[in-house]
């Protein structure tokens, strides 16, 4: 049979009526969920119902417009514009990271983006703040097999450094070779077993001829104390990290599967 003809014809469906096989159609549950009495009708039983879809699940505040003291922000500022707005999400929700997007100043001011997640299950709050007052706010859940990958709770000291600290603590740092120092990026999340971190991450030049592509830093966010730095080098379509220095030691060679510590 040609493609049209097998189409028309459903040789899967005959081969399994020939088999005698009692169930075999491929049957969507958001048809069957849509058009519950027309599957009733023809026989089906109901066993239960299928949980309510993110959009009712989750009620994100409503996107807004707000007056801003100035353009860029602080990690705390920003945190302080976001929480009232998040004030009715309670544990187990929690904020699990708030991080820069777009533009980022040399002192650590910038526009933010923070997330919350409920428990360990895969719903998500994420809102945006943007230079011009727009505040946004989103939500969706992550697949089961992916909750593995999704950020932890942050739990915060009441002492956690500002984005303004961290920056100051890294424009002291000795610089390695092919970067300005120049921040590219600002998070604050946590990782399995370690206290809350600013993850700091400084592009180099791609199209130069030096050896790296990026410097990570690691950050204690309530000393402030630098735990780890890593060079990455580019990898067809990825930055991999091949050395690191642990706590102001020296550089060494790292393979990606060892631990950050």
């Amino acid at each position: 049979m040609d493609h049209n003809e097998a189409a028309d014809a459903q040789p899967a469906y005959r081969f399994a009526e020939l088999l005698g096989l009692p169930i075999y159609k491929w049957l969507s549950p958001e048809l069957a969920q849509n058009n519950t009495n027309e599957f009733l009708e023809r026989g089906g039983r109901k066993l239960g119902t299928k949980p309510a879809g993110v959009a009712v699940r989750l009620q994100p505040p409503p996107n807004r417009q707000i007056a801003l003291p100035q353009p860029y922000l602080s990690a705390r500022e920003a945190l302080d514009v976001f929480a009232p707005f998040m004030a009715k999400f309670k544990a187990p929700w929690s904020l699990t990271m708030l991080s820069t997007h777009g533009f980022l100043l040399a002192d650590g001011r910038a526009v933010w983006q923070a997330r919350w997640r409920y428990g360990d299950t895969g719903d998500m709050i994420q809102a945006a703040l943007f230079q011009d007052g727009r505040l946004s706010f989103r939500a969706n859940t992550a697949p089961a097999y992916a909750l593995d990958y999704l950020m932890t709770a942050i739990n915060l000291p009441e002492n956690w450094l500002d984005s303004t600290d961290i920056a100051l603590i890294v424009a002291h740092m000795p610089v390695p070779d092919g970067f300005e120092g120049s921040l590219g990026s600002m998070t604050l999340r946590s990782y399995k077993d370690y206290p809350p971190l600013w993850e700091i991450l400084s592009p180099g030049d791609n199209n130069s001829d030096k050896p790296y592509a990026s410097w990570t830093i690691y950050l204690d966010a309530a000393s402030g104390e630098v735990l780890a730095e890593f060079l990455g080098r580019k990898h067809r379509a990825q930055i991999v990290s091949v050395r690191r220095r642990l706590q102001g030691g020296d550089w060494e060679d790292y393979r990606p599967a060892e631990p950050l510590g």
